[in-house]
């Protein structure tokens, strides 16, 4: 189910935290971030109509690992589209919203989990940071995790907050990294609420990463994918960062674009133009006790 939600519309998935790409046995020629294989044969294995609509048609990893009888069952199981919007898996806090299934449809990844596991070597100061994929597109992205020890400068640049789709402080990372696998402080993630309407599919979370500053700052976020009452279809995604504190500080808002995205300021907005032709408009509003 998991392998199933985070599945872009365009059939690759999200990928978070540290990851090598590394493979025992590569059946077929995959993009590294395409996992539909995985999906096909759970689908074969366990019934299951869902796991096919996201999986699509079989690849030849059925036939090497299940036989013909696996690719029979496979093309007899009925493929369903899943009929929820939003998902919360309560173990890590991962977060997904969607408006629908289609490859056109819009999808959002957040992650307000905790800062990782096993004592967070693979983990990345990512708190609240989310991906972004809408028209057959995936726009924002996370950069990936590049190198583990080879260079220790590059290795921080990807794994803390400025290499995510989230918040900056007075320039500093929420959580504080130490050596390659290790960490001097670790931001805690609360996931205060997910919701879908008829409206809107919503997720709030807030972390603690900023309260070590003097003075503390507190950092929530309010993520919506928002239906368009313009449109039969679609949906444009709303983000609203909130900060309480009584200082003054330098706020940067980072988003990573996918490769060979380009970029214009246009009218007071930025607009993002994608080698297949699609463009994302990017508007930012700044409101302060009430006043914008």
């Amino acid at each position: 189910d998991h392998l199933m939600w985070i599945t872009r519309p365009d059939g690759t998935s999200t990928l978070y935290g540290d990851d090598d790409g590394g493979r025992l046995l590569a059946l077929q020629q995959r993009e590294a971030g395409d996992f539909r294989d995985t999906l096909q044969l759970g689908a074969a294995l366990c019934g299951e109509g869902t796991w096919k609509w996201a999986a699509g048609p079989a690849g030849s990893e059925m036939l090497w690992l299940l036989g013909p009888e696996g690719l029979e069952a496979y093309d007899r199981l009925v493929s369903v589209e899943p009929d929820s919007v939003v998902r919360r898996f309560s173990s890590s806090g991962f977060v997904v919203l969607r408006d629908g299934w289609k490859a056109q449809s819009s999808y959002v990844f957040v992650d307000a989990g905790s800062h990782g596991a096993m004592n967070y070597v693979h983990a990345h100061a990512d708190a609240l940071s989310f991906e972004y994929a809408t028209g057959g597109v995936t726009w924002v992205v996370d950069p990936g995790t590049y190198t583990y020890t080879k260079d220790r400068a590059l290795r921080d640049q990807f794994r803390t907050s400025s290499g995510h789709n989230t918040l900056l402080v007075a320039g500093q990372s929420q959580s504080q990294p130490d050596g390659p696998f290790s960490w001097t402080q670790v931001a805690d993630t609360t996931l205060e609420d997910v919701t879908a309407t008829a409206e809107a599919a919503r997720c709030t979370g807030e972390h603690n990463g900023y309260e070590r500053l003097n003075p503390p700052v507190g950092h929530r976020r309010h993520i919506q994918l928002v239906k368009r009452p313009d449109r039969a279809s679609g949906s444009y995604l709303l983000i609203e960062d909130e900060f309480t504190t009584v200082g003054a500080y330098r706020y940067q808002l980072r988003f990573h674009l996918a490769p060979d995205c380009k970029v214009a300021q246009a009218d007071g907005r930025v607009v993002v133009q994608h080698p297949n032709g699609p463009m994302l408009a990017v508007a930012i509003w700044l409101v302060e006790e009430g006043r914008v």
